[in-house]
């Protein structure tokens, strides 16, 4: 790699020094004074090549010297200028500026070495021992001016390990450490042969260089060697998977700031799609993740005003009809743009730390409005909430869960976490073993949206789930075809048999209720049964089976109830609006 190496001017004044002690001696010594010029031309020489070449340049050059004083000398003395006691005493001034010579040259070999292990600081990545950002951000600034006239096509190929942070969470930074190690050395075996620039930018990034490669061959690349570096079996089992973003000099950029940018942008809109994949630059990226930068600052912002609020969505048993649990779903009431749609901010939400504080909040205040309608009557009602991913990554998670169940009261047995199978495709064993202590509290452990896209019937075996909740797409399409109509049949009759609750979801017309009546499904919820409500719209909902309790007072309340013979004398079926199973 053509880097410009540290100047050595500041290290040339102690060589000179060192040049005009020998000069100086050889006066004392030497009293040819054709032999004191050859030490003066060569002494710099002899110095400048141990510093570039080590001791073998330094000791070539100085027995060129001591050639070329022999024969001066020899001259002399057949010319009958030296007398032989002369020629002995030169002979001995020769053997000690020789020792000077390798004097010198030690001295600048040790500089040498000195200059590349700065080098090796300045320009390498002390982890990987490959190029780091400034190193890469020089070769790219030279490239660059080098080829004004006539640009050259540079692909940059931005690298990200999904989900690294939780590598060092779960086992620790050392582990975590190796495996960028190990990164790096797959990384090096497939570069092709016009990438001379590899390097890593920091954390968990990495950055190849192509040159004279066009975006298309840079993609083709970038997906196989994402495709084998996923396919390699790292430390502990890991099976980390990439993201990669790709920028193209000068079609998409025009400066090496905007090369590292572009592939960025790239790369961050790999990992919004789903990660593990590689996409290219484009505009519209860019305006997209302004967007969402924009967003980000809009929901910390709202958070600190506590703009977000819970809204509840009832479940009910088809076969006694009664409402027997609640789903907890967040909501976000922009005061200038007004209610903004979950799948919008919770994506971005789950990519920063907010969606740790504000995913303890939903669990806190899920928990205390379950005990709150317990004690309303509501005695054997459970309390559904959806956590993150990036919740079950944290190593106290099971932890915060237990604080919120103290705090508020409510039983474990009485909520529910709902996980999504895309949970259970990142670090699977890992996964279980979280779940796990979850069950060791008590609670109950449903999947949601199952047959949204990742269905895998290895999941319910593998998994500690009491329940599954079937994706709207299933219940909405049991009148498309009587073949969805046996898959439907089918899929309850298999769940039952491994000992699996079926919450069927989007349950909208009475045609659909019968149905999952029919084919023996568990539960219900959709809009039949009742919308997403608030706790204010969720009391006159409850009107009906309860005298209504006042939402503030419950929050205070400390343990009356009502009996059950009550509540079993006032439960409608169902729904208000005489929906009946």
């Amino acid at each position: 790699m053509p880097f410009v190496h540290r100047p050595f001017h500041s290290y040339l004044w102690g060589s000179l020094f060192l040049c005009l002690a020998v000069i100086s001696l050889g006066e004392w010594l030497i009293p040819a004074p054709g032999s004191q010029m050859v030490w003066l031309i060569f002494l710099i020489p002899i110095f400048v090549f141990s510093y570039e070449f080590g001791y073998k340049g330094g000791i070539s050059f100085t027995f060129i010297g001591l050639l070329c004083e022999v024969l001066i000398t020899w001259n002399d003395f057949t010319d009958g200028d030296l007398r032989a006691s002369q020629l002995i005493r030169i002979f001995e001034a020769m053997i000690v500026l020789l020792a000077f010579a390798v004097a010198i040259s030690a001295l600048a070999h040790r500089l040498h070495k000195k200059r590349k292990r700065l080098e090796q600081m300045d320009f390498r990545d002390p982890l990987t021992n490959l190029y780091n950002r400034t190193a890469i951000q020089l070769e790219l600034v030279r490239l660059v001016d080098a080829g004004r006239a006539h640009p050259p096509t540079i692909s940059c190929i931005f690298i990200d390990v999904d989900d690294f942070n939780y590598i060092n969470d779960t086992f620790g930074h050392d582990v975590g450490d190796e495996c960028l190690k190990e990164i790096a050395l797959r990384l090096r075996e497939e570069l092709p042969e016009n990438s001379q620039l590899c390097a890593r930018l920091g954390g968990d990034e990495f950055i190849v260089v192509l040159l004279d490669c066009e975006k298309k061959q840079a993609e083709e690349w970038a997906r196989n060697l994402i495709s084998t570096l996923s396919g390699y079996t790292y430390l502990h089992s890991l099976n980390p998977t990439f993201s990669a973003g790709i920028s193209n000099y000068p079609a998409d950029c025009q400066s090496v700031t905007e090369i590292f940018q572009h592939s960025d942008i790239a790369m961050y809109q790999a990992k919004r799609e789903g990660k593990n994949r590689v996409r290219t630059y484009i505009k519209e990226n860019k305006l997209e993740l302004l967007s969402d930068m924009r967003m980000e600052q809009e929901l910390r912002a709202s958070w600190s005003r506590r703009d977000f609020q819970l809204v509840y969505q009832p479940q009910a048993e088809v076969a006694s009809g009664k409402i027997i649990g609640l789903e907890a779903l967040l909501r976000w009431d922009h005061p200038e743009y007004g209610s903004i749609p979950p799948d919008t901010f919770i994506p971005i939400l789950e990519r920063t730390d907010l969606i740790v504080p504000i995913g303890e909040w939903v669990l806190l205040e899920a928990c205390r409005m379950g005990r709150f309608w317990q004690r309303a009557g509501f005695h054997d009602l459970r309390m559904a909430v959806n956590i993150s991913p990036v919740q079950l990554k944290e190593p106290l998670f099971a932890s915060a869960v237990s604080n919120a169940l103290r705090l508020t009261t409510l039983s474990p047995q009485s909520l529910e976490l709902e996980i999504t199978e895309r949970i259970a495709m990142i670090h699977s064993e890992t996964c279980i073993q979280k779940l796990l202590e979850l069950k060791d509290i008590g609670i109950r452990l449903a999947m949601d949206d199952f047959g949204s896209g990742y269905s895998s019937l290895n999941y319910l075996i593998r998994y500690p789930l009491d329940r599954i909740k079937l994706d709207k797409e299933f219940v909405q399409a049991l009148n498309d075809s009587a073949n969805d109509a046996v898959l439907f049949e089918s899929l309850i009759g298999l769940l039952h048999r491994l000992n699996l609750s079926v919450v069927a979801e989007g349950v909208e017309t009475q045609e659909q209720l019968q149905f999952c009546k029919l084919h023996a499904c568990d539960f219900v919820q959709g809009y039949l049964i009742g919308r997403p409500m608030n706790a204010e719209q969720l009391a006159h909902y409850f009107h009906g089976m309860l005298e209504q309790p006042s939402i503030r007072e419950g929050h205070e309340r400390t343990g009356h109830e009502h009996s059950a013979g009550k509540l079993e004398a006032s439960t409608p079926v169902l729904h208000r609006n005489e929906v009946t199973c």
